[in-house]
């Protein structure tokens, strides 16, 4: 018989809600297009609450979940991985809008590696980050520094449609409460990232984008 939260990681609440501006809860009618994307991505915020907590959810604890749980979605070349049993490092750049939320995922496993947050100002040659947060403050930051060695393979994940406009791949995008996904397939492409159809099937994909 499945554990009661085995239960619950595989029928995630379509109801997950995301505040315009943290720690505020909000409700509202569901969404189609927001249930699927939970359905997908549901285990992370499923995992992210505390046994006593209800939905909605904060803004910022639904994008760690969601940052947990991209991964699952994606395929990295084998170059992403020089050393067998190396770490998933889910670097933070700049500004951490997260503090415990992601950290409770710190440690899990994720594609068979360790999940691992890694907080950082800058990124030199030397780092290696499979998945960059860039907050929305600090989204100059995807410039001239994202061609440099430490960038290679790595998922970027930012705030705001105009982040994938700029040649970040995953944008966090909140419209009407809620928090979508714009992704930018080109610059996938460039990374050497494939993105599963089931994500791209609940995402915006940003046409035109180089």
């Amino acid at each position: 018989m499945a554990s009661s939260e085995e239960s619950r990681l595989r029928h995630p609440r379509c109801a997950t809600r995301a505040a315009v501006g943290r720690p505020r809860r909000v409700g509202g009618a569901r969404s189609l297009a927001l249930c699927v994307l939970v359905g997908l991505l549901g285990a992370g915020v499923a995992a992210a609450q505390d046994d006593g907590k209800k939905f909605p959810l904060d803004e910022y604890q639904v994008k760690a979940a969601f940052l947990y749980r991209l991964p699952s979605f994606i395929e990295w070349p084998d170059e992403a991985w020089p050393e067998d049993g190396e770490p998933f490092y889910a670097c933070v750049l700049g500004r951490d809008p997260f503090g415990e939320y992601i950290d409770h995922f710190d440690g899990k496993q994720i594609r068979g590696r360790r999940f691992t947050v890694r907080r950082l100002e800058s990124l030199a040659p030397r780092d290696t980050c499979h998945l960059i947060f860039v907050s929305r403050d600090d989204s100059a930051k995807l410039g001239a520094e994202s061609r440099d060695a430490s960038w290679r393979f790595a998922l970027t994940v930012g705030e705001g449609r105009e982040f994938a406009a700029r040649g970040g791949i995953i944008s966090f995008v909140v419209a009407n409460k809620r928090v979508g996904l714009t992704v930018n397939l080109a610059a996938s492409y460039e990374a050497g990232l494939r993105l599963s159809s089931k994500l791209l099937d609940v995402a915006s994909i940003l046409e035109g984008a180089k």
